[in-house]
């Protein structure tokens, strides 16, 4: 085994010992791991640091685990079809329509159906925009079809419960909070007009 050369390097309130690197050494001994270390490039002079990749440990969300989130939360849901949980909920008193796929989970809320012709469409899709850009935190306002949207996706690679929770709410509070005056942008009547 090669032993190094120690300096003294001053770090208040303790003094620790490092081990001197030789020139295209990248890594010390300490202790038993090996620590990548700063290098200098032989070109520019600049201090570089070698990447390591990231590994995860976890593993991806299944259905089930979906379903034990939904469950968590309080939750009232149907299976419509193979991979797909509709659920009623929130504020908003709309749906919400869960996809679960291979790789990733899509997450949609039906507004409105638009009209076949919005007079103030310009002033709708600018505050639509505008909203997107400013109040919702998780997912944007969608046009699917003749449909106006809350659309939402997550990779379930790294979905977790908080990120779920986090993204419905969002979307119920963008619902609840912006109903009236996208309504009456597109010219549609609400929900509780329509019942009086």
């Amino acid at each position: 085994m090669m032993t190094l050369p120690r300096r003294s390097l001053s770090c208040s309130p303790l003094n620790v010992a490092l081990p001197a690197l030789e020139p295209g050494n990248e890594t010390a001994n300490v202790g038993v791991a090996k620590w990548p270390l700063a290098r200098q490039s032989a070109e520019t002079g600049a201090h570089t640091r070698k990447r390591q990749p990231h590994r995860r440990t976890e593993r991806m969300v299944t259905y089930d685990d979906l379903e034990s989130f939904l469950i968590r939360m309080d939750l009232d849901y149907e299976e419509v079809e193979e991979g797909i949980c509709l659920v009623r909920s929130g504020t908003s008193g709309l749906p919400v329509v869960l996809h679960y796929d291979d790789t990733i989970l899509l997450i949609r809320m039906k507004l409105i159906d638009l009209p076949d012709s919005l007079a103030a469409e310009k002033a709708l899709y600018r505050t639509l925009l505008e909203l997107n850009a400013s109040e919702v935190v998780h997912g944007a306002y969608a046009i699917e079809g003749d449909e106006l949207i809350l659309s939402d996706t997550h990779e379930l690679e790294t979905l977790d419960f908080h990120e779920l929770q986090a993204s419905i709410e969002s979307m119920e509070l963008a619902a609840s909070s912006h109903e009236h005056t996208i309504r009456r942008l597109a010219g549609v009547s609400s929900n509780k007009e329509e019942e009086s």
